[in-house]
């Protein structure tokens, strides 16, 4: 059985997360545009990225790709639904496929496990909030945390994730580094593991 974390737990975690993400993304966007673009969509400077299923689904994998797409894997091998911003399924996965609601009919996309499909919920639009006080108008900002419901085999769960903005480059000479970036991701996952380390220790047995 999937154990749920306390409140106090998770709000823990979920602070922690943030100032891990900015911590990152202040980082990448040292002098030379090391995180110009980054995971985002290009030009915008918007960073989206998914942090954990809430509860666990084995054999579910969501993650942030092509910078502006959720993308969902299902090898639970049972039916999972993405419900919309109305609450109602949008997205199915079934086990010979994934079907998407359009104009009121269910349709096939693909007949594999994963698929991504743009999501509001998760990207970026516009203007990115203001800097917080004190700091440059070029400093990286946490916008905020997203979340995508959908329910496996009847039961609900969901994807959650948080947008952050870095500034974009101003030109095409300013393109991150893909070692950088590479290092960059290495960095996160290296700050994300002690933190997860940390909060487990923390936690009440």
């Amino acid at each position: 059985m999937t154990r749920v974390p306390a409140a106090p737990a998770l709000l823990a975690r979920r602070r922690l997360g943030r100032v891990v993400f900015c911590t990152v993304l202040a980082a990448l966007a040292l002098p030379g545009g090391a995180a110009g673009h980054g995971p985002g969509p290009i030009g915008t400077g918007y960073i989206a990225r998914v942090d954990y299923v809430q509860p666990i689904v084995l054999g579910l994998d969501a993650r942030v790709v092509a910078g502006d797409q959720l993308r969902v894997t299902n090898l639970s091998r049972r039916p999972v639904e993405i419900l919309g911003s109305g609450g109602r399924p949008f997205i199915r996965f079934l086990p010979d496929g994934v079907e998407r609601l359009t104009s009121g009919e269910w349709r096939r996309m693909t007949s594999g496990t994963s698929y991504a499909w743009h999501d509001d919920r998760v990207i970026g639009h516009g203007d990115p909030p203001p800097a917080a006080a004190g700091q440059p108008e070029t400093a990286p900002r946490f916008v905020r945390d997203w979340r995508v419901p959908g329910r496996a085999d009847g039961r609900p769960f969901a994807i959650q994730g948080r947008l952050a903005w870095v500034p974009p480059p101003e030109s095409a000479d300013d393109s991150p580094s893909p070692f950088l970036l590479a290092g960059g991701a290495l960095v996160l996952v290296a700050i994300s593991a002690v933190a997860v380390y940390l909060l487990g220790r923390s936690r009440p047995s």
